[in-house]
């Protein structure tokens, strides 16, 4: 896999597959968008840059168009994201599965989605 400097991690419940991935690298998100009630977080994942969508807004992740950050360089992870992704967005951004529950790569349990 190729390094990354930014990391986006999508998730839909508590953010728990996030806490396992973070704690496997070793490293925070730099942003968290999640569908979830932000009370509900879980605490490892506090502390980092996070925005709240609707479910409508998920649907589209048109947000991903609004974030700073140069796309060749920035990894998206699905952490227990519930939300098909829209195809025009897997051609755009470099999405894998971080989910702790189907490890690909047994050190991190990322593998490509699109």
């Amino acid at each position: 896999m190729k390094k990354y400097r930014n990391w986006i991690a999508l998730f839909s419940q508590t953010g728990s597959e996030i806490v396992e991935l973070s704690s496997a690298v070793k490293k925070k998100p730099d942003f968290v968008i999640t569908t979830a009630n932000l009370e509900q977080l879980n605490s490892t994942v506090k502390g980092v840059s996070y925005f709240k969508v609707s479910k409508e807004e998920a649907k589209t992740l048109d947000i991903l168009e609004d974030l700073d950050f140069n796309i060749d360089k920035t990894l998206i992870t699905l952490n227990g994201w519930l939300r098909i992704v829209p195809a025009n967005k897997c051609d755009m951004y470099n999405i894998y599965n971080g989910s702790t529950k189907h490890q690909t790569n047994h050190k991190t349990g990322v593998h490509q989605m699109c």
